[in-house]
């Protein structure tokens, strides 16, 4: 904390000899830095908008919402198959379909986020035969109340 402070400190102090030197008014960007030399050197410093400005988030968020989004269809996938089948799979196809569409009149990250979903419904469909197989094979339980259904047929 305390090298930032002197950071900022040493910033406004280069500042404010900038401004003595060439005697003008400056406004820099929306990064908050306001100086007026011909009333005296004031110098606001607000670091709000500064943040923005230097960074980009867009990338990360959208890093950690793909994960989120991946991590929550594996066990949805599960869950799906366990109580459904695989036959939910129109389901899936839908919901991605309608996911791409939206995204499509969407602005910014939003469109992102839409299409990562879209094609995670997309690729559970995937999954979901996968799922069928691991079941068959013994890796995940099956569901006992599906298994009396199908005897009865």
């Amino acid at each position: 904390m305390e090298k930032t402070t002197g950071s900022i400190l040493m910033h406004i102090n280069f500042l404010r000899f900038f401004l003595q030197m060439n005697s003008c008014i400056i406004n820099i960007g929306n990064t908050g830095i306001f100086a007026n030399v011909l009333d005296g050197i004031e110098i606001e410093y607000f670091i709000e908008n500064e943040v923005e400005d230097m960074f980009h988030f867009d990338g990360i968020l959208v890093g950690i919402a793909s994960l989120c989004i991946i991590g929550i269809f594996h066990p949805l996938v599960i869950w799906s198959e366990y109580y459904f089948s695989e036959r939910i799979w129109p389901v899936y196809f839908m919901m991605g379909l309608f996911c791409l569409i939206l995204s499509l009149f969407m602005n910014n990250i939003f469109s992102v986020l839409l299409g990562i979903l879209g094609c995670s419904f997309l690729w559970s469909i995937k999954e979901l035969k996968e799922q069928t197989k691991r079941v068959a094979r013994g890796w995940f339980p099956q569901n006992s109340k599906r298994k009396q259904k199908m005897k009865s047929k």
